[in-house]
C-alpha cells in the first residue's frame, strides 16, 4: 500500500508539474526546449500520469461510493462497465509509455534529475498497473 501511495504522489506530481511548468514558460518567455523523440516520450509520460490517475481515481471514488450506499450498486453499471473498458488500455498504456519515457531519457544527455524523475514515474505507473491487476480493475472476465 505505500508503494501505491507513493506512486500516485508521484503521478500527481507529473500531472500537476505539466500546466504548471507550460505557465511558467510563457510567463518569462521561454521557448520549450525538448524536440523530436525526447519531446514525445516527455508529453506521453505525462499524458498517461493524468490518465491513469483519473481511471484510478473513478474505481476509488466508485468503490467507496458503493460501500457507502449500498442502494447506488444497479445504478452504476454503466461507469463499471466504462471503467473495465478503459483500465486495460490506460493502465498498460500507461506504463509502456512510462517505459518508453525511462528509455529515451536514459539514452538521452538529459540531467541526472530528469533521468531520476523518470524512473521515478516509470516505477509509479507499473505500480498502478501492478494493483489494477492486483484489485482486479484490470479483467478479461465478462462478470462483475
Amino acid at each position: 500500500m505505500p508503494a501505491l501511495i507513493a506512486g500516485v504522489v508521484v503521478l500527481l506530481l507529473t500531472t500537476l508539474a505539466w500546466p504548471i511548468s507550460a505557465l511558467t514558460r510563457r510567463h518569462y518567455g521561454i521557448a520549450y526546449a525538448l524536440t523530436g523523440r525526447d519531446a514525445r516520450a516527455h508529453r506521453w509520460v505525462r499524458i498517461a500520469a493524468c490518465a491513469c490517475l483519473l481511471v484510478f481515481a473513478g474505481w476509488v471514488v466508485l468503490v467507496l461510493a458503493m460501500l457507502s450506499v449500498l442502494d447506488l450498486i444497479p445504478k452504476v453499471n454503466g461507469w463499471i462497465a466504462l471503467l473495465r473498458i478503459l483500465s486495460p488500455f490506460v493502465f498498460l498504456g500507461g506504463a509502456t509509455a512510462g517505459l518508453w519515457n525511462l528509455w529515451v531519457v536514459a539514452r538521452g544527455s538529459r540531467s541526472k534529475w530528469a533521468k531520476l524523475w523518470a524512473v521515478l514515474a516509470a516505477a509509479a505507473l507499473l505500480t498502478l498497473l501492478w494493483a489494477a491487476v492486483t484489485f482486479h480493475l484490470i479483467s478479461f472476465r465478462t462478470g462483475f
